[in-house]
């Protein structure tokens, strides 16, 4: 069972901000020394390198690729080049939970969220993904909206992974 899936950073405000910030800083004595030879145009195009990778960075941990791989005995997330790999029998219990998410003051549409909770000896390790439902046009019809969350792709990954483990 394999699955790909949109991973918001919590650390994508804080690149936005540093990052920009650090690339800025390092091309400021390049634009001043432009600027003090009278070369502005030179200036400009320093301002404008500069904010290009800090852009960059903002779009890249907004949606950074991922995916989750259920095998016969363990379970793998890739989550942007960082590969974590569960074995079943570390697993004690697995929740999923579901969250209306309205993020007015971030310029989105309205989604649901899906959060997936693994109980393990070590710790409690969560994943959360971006469901791709239509909210308006699952707003006339409540029940299809209840089936689609009910399978969401962390539900199934946790009905394959408790029949891989029953099964035992």
């Amino acid at each position: 069972m394999r699955r790909k899936f949109n991973f918001k950073s919590r650390f994508r405000w804080v690149a936005a901000i540093l990052g920009p910030a650090i690339i800025v800083a390092g091309t400021y004595p390049g634009a001043m020394l432009a600027l003090a030879a009278g070369k502005s145009s030179l200036m400009a195009l320093f301002i404008i390198l500069s904010l290009i990778p800090a852009l960059g960075l903002t779009v890249l941990l907004d949606r950074v690729p991922s995916s989750f791989s259920a095998e016969e005995n363990s379970v793998t997330f890739v989550i942007f080049f960082r590969k974590r790999v569960i074995p079943y029998e570390d697993i004690e219990d697995i929740e999923v939970g579901h969250e209306y998410v309205d993020p007015l003051s971030q310029r989105e549409r309205p989604y649901y969220r899906e959060d997936i909770k693994f109980i393990t000896k070590a710790g409690d390790i969560c994943y959360s993904r971006r469901m791709n439902i239509d909210m308006y046009a699952t707003a006339d019809d409540p029940e299809s909206l209840k089936a689609q969350i009910e399978d969401g792709d962390f539900n199934k990954l946790r009905r394959f992974i408790l029949a891989r483990k029953a099964g035992r």
